[in-house]
């Protein structure tokens, strides 16, 4: 069976859709304080999304400087990840401590806590006006 362009752009449109609306819908989730994978499955989506277009951007005309500005967006999550590691790993400290350094811990927690949600308050408030890429 042989493809035409226009099937292959049609297929290759479709796709993207796909792409941009699991990043859309991780994006949505991120702002739900129980949701702990959202910010993951939202790297998750922009790298796929990355990865597509890096192969097939040109199909559809995406241009570089687009895939340039999607790659600051999913740079801008670095820190946050970062930020969630360090939670993870400061939640895992407690044993073997003694109560002024489980005080300790418990206080670095609260402090990184705050400091993630206001990151990821920021993060939530600038990609609402970049979402979706492409655009």
């Amino acid at each position: 069976m042989q493809f035409t362009t226009a099937h292959r752009m049609t297929t290759a449109q479709r796709h993207l859709l796909l792409l941009i609306r699991q990043a859309s819908h991780a994006l949505a989730r991120l702002t739900r304080a129980d949701d702990a994978e959202a910010l993951h499955d939202m790297r998750v989506a922009m790298r796929r999304l990355r990865t597509w277009l890096r192969a097939f951007g040109t199909l559809i005309g995406v241009d570089r400087a687009q895939q340039k500005q999607l790659r600051q967006l999913a740079q801008r999550t670095n820190p946050l990840r970062d930020r969630e590691i360090e939670l993870a790993w400061l939640r895992a400290q407690t044993s073997g401590l003694t109560l002024a350094q489980r005080r300790g811990v418990m206080a670095l927690r609260r402090g990184g806590a705050l400091v993630y949600r206001r990151e990821l308050r920021a993060l939530c408030v600038e990609l609402r006006k970049t979402w979706p890429p492409l655009a």
